[in-house]
């Protein structure tokens, strides 16, 4: 009798952990933690915004679950935030789960035990992240111009051949306002689409180059050679592999004298090799110059130990530009009030004062040369930083990186480098949008004070800048600063009121609800491929950061996405653009700010490109942060690591196999199989409900595969040999 109630005990508990709910009502990163992170699950109960007739209340007790043997390894209370008070940027009711003691390796999912639902499943392991940097490098190879983007290297998904290298594009482009002389002819080909719009421009890409060689330069271990990228394997680190794409382009923008045109005006296309409209590029700025100076001196910094003949190109190009800008220092170019591309990257005397003082450190560092210093030393009090006595704010932190790197420098003035350091720690304890009074002040553990278009990318500088003041000792705090940069990845893990990872298409690695669209000429609106992850056959390349919510006051008024003007009056052009004005994108006056965000990708008049647009400016300082915490020499990781069970029903053979494949399970609830090679690119899949499935594997070329069934937000995942 006492086995027969045990047998029923144990059916009734085995009933219950599989017959679990997954709610969005308790969100965690996705992807996962290191061990020996700070691990924080968000439960949150809407009171405002989109989902306020929603209601969760949670139970007492919260459990983390191994999700093989379905067995709680940790369980604890909740705590909640501000006693209840809703966090005005979400609208939310929320508490916080803390199962840092959890620090074994393997998969798991937080269970609300009363409930009887939970989260998405997430990993716990050193290298959770690798595979997602990679994807997330990879968004800058998808967005090369001028580059074969052959199946092996892009998966057979996104292939598509050269864009914009026809005779009258950027192999010979020409001036903007003077297009049928040749004489003007350039051949600017190469680098990177700056955003969902495929314009390229010089400054922005500057600051670029700059963001990853700094990434590249802190954290020096961590990048690979293995990013399935056509330079892989060829003894330097993708990453700079890739970098170079951008700063080859940036050298072929440089005119004889030194100067450096300013912009390269391309028109989208779907997939870009289609474009067929002339291209052509805006004239030389003193911005640009001063920006390329700088981009060109790191890349000496960086490159002199890879190759010493390009580093000495990048030198010689450095210094030019450096001595144009110098000569003519205020030529400027307004590319947006000429029609010339579509963002205004000029930015004024402020702006350019940045570039000048940042320049004149990266060349003062390159040759010792004690003209360059004494730039940065006479002109830093000019910075808005010091004018407005010490005030940081979100808009302006390129300063702040360039003055922490000043205090590390040798050889440079100690006094400055004191006053450098109060004014930094003075700034951070006094303005609305310092770092040293958020801790703990954010429901969701990010606090951003302004959503403002791209509200993702300054979350990761918050999160970058928070590092950065923890490494450099500006801080008592270091471990509670450093935990406070690494929940920034978790709020773009899916720590976040959508439950969503800000990422594209990364559900088959490792995500459970990641982007489906994005603004984008490739990926667009209407495209049968592209679209849309959920409804065209592939949906956008994978590990895009998109822009995020958008919504903040300034002053009186509330700077935010919505419809375009015409919607209000039905005065659209057309009835048919008046029939694009969808009541459903707006959001109500009420909606919190870091909910203002929808997944979609129409154009005008709805006007998606403020929330869901990805840029190179939002991918490169999300890929420095998150390299943060990413393990050191990942070599040969597998690419799209996600979340492995070890399942001891399952039954997989003959391994290594030459034609036929059978997967035996007891249990028949796998929903999908699929089959990856190497490169990341699904050779098989299959939809099933069989306890016997069979593979035909015969036409497929000898090699590694990865084997995975996919089971209710589980992923299995085996090594396949084909001989």
């Amino acid at each position: 009798m006492k086995r027969f109630f045990l047998l029923v005990f144990c059916w009734i508990v085995t009933t219950n952990l599989f017959s679990q709910e997954i709610t969005k009502f308790i969100v965690t990163d996705q992807f996962g933690y290191r061990p020996q992170d700070k691990k924080v699950a968000i439960i949150r109960n809407p009171k405002v915004g989109y989902d306020k007739s929603q209601s969760f209340t949670p139970g007492n007790m919260y459990q983390v679950v191994n999700a093989n043997s379905k067995t709680s390894v940790f369980e604890g209370n909740i705590t909640h935030f501000t006693s209840g008070d809703n966090d005005v940027a979400y609208g939310d009711e929320v508490w916080w789960f803390d199962f840092s003691n959890v620090t074994d390796d393997g998969t798991y999912y937080i269970y609300d035990v009363e409930n009887q639902v939970r989260s998405y499943s997430f990993r716990i392991a050193d290298d959770v992240y690798n595979s997602v940097l990679k994807d997330a490098v990879r968004m800058l190879f998808y967005q090369r111009a001028g580059c074969d983007k052959d199946a092996k290297y892009a998966g057979e998904a996104w292939s598509d051949e050269a864009s914009h290298i026809l005779p009258w594009q950027d192999v010979r482009c020409r001036l903007w306002n003077d297009m049928d002389n040749a004489l003007t002819e350039r051949d600017i080909h190469g680098g990177w689409y700056d955003a969902g719009d495929m314009n390229k421009y010089t400054v922005w890409g500057c600051n670029y180059v700059e963001i990853l060689l700094n990434a590249y330069r802190e954290n020096p271990d961590v990048w690979t050679d293995d990013y399935n990228i056509p330079e892989s394997g060829n003894g330097i680190p993708d990453l700079l592999d890739e970098v170079k794409w951008e700063l080859d382009w940036i050298l072929r923008m440089q005119e004889e004298d030194g100067s450096v045109l300013c912009v390269n005006d391309l028109e989208g296309a779907s997939p870009p090799s289609t474009c067929d409209r002339q291209t052509f590029y805006g004239p030389a700025t003193t911005n640009a110059s001063y920006a390329a100076a700088k981009a060109f001196a790191i890349g000496y910094i960086v490159y002199k130990d890879f190759n010493q003949i390009y580093a000495d190109t990048l030198k010689k190009a450095a210094e030019k530009a450096w001595n144009w800008a110098e000569a003519n220092p205020s030529v400027e170019f307004r590319n947006s009030d000429n029609g010339v591309a579509a963002g205004e990257q000029e930015g004024g005397t402020s702006v350019r004062l940045v570039q000048r003082l940042n320049a004149s450190l990266y060349l003062y560092e390159m040759t010792g040369k004690a003209s360059y210093l004494s730039v940065f030393e006479t002109h830093y009090t000019e910075l808005d930083f010091f004018k407005w006595y010490n005030y940081m704010d979100q808009y302006r932190q390129q300063d702040e990186y360039m003055l922490l790197r000043y205090l590390t420098m040798n050889n440079v003035s100690k006094t400055i480098q004191e006053t450098i350091s109060a004014g930094l720690q003075k700034g951070f304890y006094k303005s609305k949008d310092d770092l040293g009074n958020m801790l703990g002040t954010d429901a969701y553990r990010s606090h951003c004070r302004h959503y403002n278009w791209g509200s993702n990318s300054h979350k990761c500088t918050y999160g970058n800048l928070y590092y950065a003041y923890a490494k450099q000792s500006l801080t008592n705090n270091e471990e509670e600063f450093l935990t406070a940069a690494e929940d920034y990845i978790h709020y773009i893990h899916g720590v976040n009121p959508f439950a969503m990872v800000y990422l594209t298409n990364m559900n088959e690695r490792g995500a459970s609800n990641s982007v489906n669209q994005m603004y984008h000429s490739w990926f667009c609106n209407g495209s049968e491929d592209w679209d849309d992850v959920a409804t065209s056959t592939y949906g956008p390349a994978p590990g895009y950061l998109i822009g995020g919510p958008y919504g903040y006051v300034s002053g009186e008024n509330i700077n935010t996405y919505t419809l375009a003007s015409c919607c209000d009056n039905q005065s659209c052009g057309s009835k048919y653009n008046n029939s694009l004005c969808r009541e459903d994108l707006i959001f109500p006056e009420d909606e919190p700010f870091a909910k203002r965000y929808h997944d979609f990708n129409d154009g005008w008049p709805v006007n998606s490109w403020t929330i869901t647009e990805p840029s190179c400016g939002y991918q490169v300082n999300y890929i420095r942060l998150l390299s943060k915490f990413v393990a050191k020499k990942a070599e040969n990781s597998q690419p799209d690591a996600v979340s492995q069970l070890i399942n001891p029903d399952i039954k997989i053979y003959p391994n290594p196999t030459e034609d036929d494949l059978y997967i035996e399970t007891e249990n028949t609830d796998y929903k999908n199989v699929k089959l990856f090679d190497i490169q990341s690119n699904c050779v098989f899949s299959q939809e099933t409900d069989r306890s016997l499935i069979h593979l035909d594997l015969r036409n497929l070329p000898t090699g590694v595969y990865v084997l995975q069934l996919f089971n209710r937000g589980q992923i299995i995942v085996k090594q396949i040999i084909v001989k």
